[in-house]
């Protein structure tokens, strides 16, 4: 063979050589060596040597196959790249032989945290890299192509579970209590406070799931008996089942539902009657007011403690949060729900207020400016402030003239009861004891109102007719009175100073009488033989159409409230309980017709 042929050979296989390592350095091989002699050099990245503070998670290089590839196995091995065969030489057979990682993974760097990548993962570098030479990134990652919206959610799951393991490992072991510090702890007022009220919360919700499967019933369960039309009964709330028993033998002197609250009118209150029969005057005993949830009659809601027992308590109607409150003493109570048990408003005893129990009450004006109105027994009205409660604003010492042997005299009014007109702050009516129905003005300042004569024993209660609804008639001038003469009488006093009617379908003293909130021809009584007792005008003006045993045993049934949406009636009796009453029927609800059909039943009653 020539020479010529010889150097042919060599040059082309020196040009095959180039390709094949231009070819690597492509697949991003780095390939080192001389045409004569071939050596390997091992490519170091982040990868193969972490650099210390770079990211732990796999660099952007491993995400895509690579080939790897050695000098030897380009070369057929060092010191053999060549064979002689006669006078040529020639080359050696190559074996390529391609890797590929177990696994393929994309590097996603935390979002809002900046992180190290190699400029193997980061560039096209060809040259050497070393260790400890990073670059660092911005914080945007770099995100698959394939599921960009997938990465962005594995980063948030990642870097929130990365925190939270930091904050884990951050907080310190809680201190260990021992047996007496537990035990403080439970016996703390506010531990008390606590659960009581968060228990509460878990009952009231409970309340309200069936526990039992279709079909079955509690054979202990004394709720929905039906015990007549219209009439259901629902509930009892007392405390029987508490440890300290504040209802048990305890007369309830008033209740009332909040119907000033937006929403599901579910709370209502009761006021207690503390003192033992028999139980000296000299000392005074706390008194209590309980505020109820009907979702749950095993227990109070909240307890309102006074410094003596209360006569009287209500909501106020512009602020369903306030309670108002009247005292055997002749002080007068203001309770915020919101802030605990304890009043955050109490009426000094001194001559400028009440020296004798407050048995009327009523929150009179407007949202922007109201005040509260109290009446003693003593026939003293006084106005007060919600805001400032030290002294009255108004003070009106009422009184009677009498005939003394043909003489005047002023004589005091023994008072029994209060009552307003709806939107009418000036006006009021009053009981007595001597049964007259008294009416007077604020304004006026004249301390001798006009009497109506008709009861012959004390009133005990009276209720101004509610306001209509806009185009319907005003029927805000008749008042309801009941009496211990076992009677309850309708009166409209502008037009007549005698009753216009008299119902006396009673057998026992009649303590308590309502009208209905929605329908105009509708009342509800309670008296002392434990009656409760619905009235349709419209139907019947002898007897009733509704009549049921209230209380057991025969108790009195000493007052009654009507709910805002006139479909339930809470009765609260002599022995502490509070029975809620369910509303059926026609008189739970009004037709736009009701209202001149009363009207027509009033003018006939007039003419007569």
């Amino acid at each position: 063979m020539s020479e010529g042929s010889s150097v042919r050979d060599e040059l082309a296989e020196k040009r095959r050589r180039l390709a094949e390592m231009r070819t690597a350095r492509k697949l991003g091989t780095r390939v080192s060596g001389s045409p004569g002699t071939s050596s390997a050099s091992p490519t170091r990245s982040s990868a193969a040597s972490p650099t210390p503070g770079a990211s732990s998670q796999p660099s952007a290089a491993s995400a895509a196959p690579s080939i790897v590839k050695t000098s030897a196995e380009i070369l057929g091995g060092a010191g053999a790249a060549t064979r002689k065969e006669g006078d040529r030489i020639l080359p050696k057979p190559v074996n390529l032989k391609l890797a590929f990682p177990s696994q393929l993974s994309w590097s996603v760097a935390p979002q809002g945290r900046p992180d190290n990548y190699t400029k193997s993962a980061q560039t096209m570098h060809s040259g050497p890299i070393e260790a400890s030479e990073t670059v660092s990134s911005p914080a945007s990652p770099v995100v698959s192509p394939h599921d960009r919206r997938r990465s962005r959610s594995m980063v948030a799951l990642e870097t929130s579970a990365k925190k939270s393991t930091e904050e884990e490992e951050e907080l310190e072991p809680a201190e260990q209590l021992s047996t007496q510090q537990k035990f403080d702890i439970v016996k703390s007022g506010d531990f008390k406070d606590f659960f009581s009220s968060a228990s509460f919360m878990v009952e009231r919700a409970l309340s309200n799931i069936d526990i039992l499967p279709p079909g079955m019933s509690d054979a202990s369960e004394t709720v929905l008996v039906r015990v007549g039309e219209p009439l259901i009964r629902t509930q009892v709330f007392n405390d029987s089942q508490l440890t300290k028993k504040i209802t048990k033998g305890c007369p309830i002197t008033s209740v009332e539902f909040n119907t000033y609250v937006t929403g599901p009118q579910e709370m209502f209150l009761a006021s207690y009657f503390r003192r033992a029969e028999g139980q000296t005057t000299l000392v005074d005993v706390e008194g209590q007011v309980l505020i109820w949830s009907i979702r749950v009659p095993q227990r109070p809601f909240q307890v309102l403690n006074a410094p003596s027992d209360v006569a009287k308590a209500m909501y106020c109607k512009f602020k369903s949060n306030l309670v108002v409150g009247g005292l055997y003493n002749g002080q007068v109570c203001l309770w915020d729900t919101r802030v605990g048990s304890d009043p955050v408003q109490v009426t000094p005893l001194t001559l400028d207020g009440h020296t004798h129990p407050v048995f009327g009450m009523d929150v009179v004006g407007s949202v922007n400016s109201h005040s509260l109105v109290t009446l003693s027994s003593d026939g003293k009205v006084c106005s007060w402030q919600l805001e400032k409660m030290s002294t009255p604003a108004e003070t009106h010492v009422l009184q009677q003239m009498v005939d003394v042997g043909g003489t005047a005299v002023a004589k005091e009014i023994q008072a029994t009861s209060l009552a307003f007109r709806d939107n009418e702050s000036n006006r009021f009516y009053l009981g007595s004891e001597n049964g007259m129905l008294l009416s007077g003005t604020r304004s006026s300042g004249t301390p001798n109102p006009d009497g109506y004569e008709g009861h012959t024993s004390p009133i005990t209660s009276l209720h101004c007719h509610p306001a209509s609804p806009p185009g319907a008639e005003d029927y805000t001038d008749f008042v309801l009175t009941s009496s211990m003469d076992w009677t309850c009488k309708l009166w409209h006093p502008s037009k007549s100073d005698k009753p216009i009617f008299s119902f006396d379908e009673y057998t026992d003293y009649v303590y308590d009488v309502r009208w209905s909130p929605v329908h105009p021809a509708v009342f509800a009584s309670v008296d002392g033989s434990g009656t409760l007792s619905v009235w349709n005008l419209l139907e019947s003006m002898e007897t009733p159409i509704g009549k049921v045993e209230s209380s057991p045993n025969g108790r009195a049934s000493c007052h009654l409230s009507w709910s805002g949406d006139g479909r339930c009636i809470i009765v609260g009796d002599a022995g502490g309980d509070c029975t809620l009453w369910e509303v059926n029927g026609a008189e739970a609800s009004a037709k736009a017709a009701d209202w001149p059909l009363l009207g027509q039943k009033l003018a006939e009653i007039n003419a007569v």
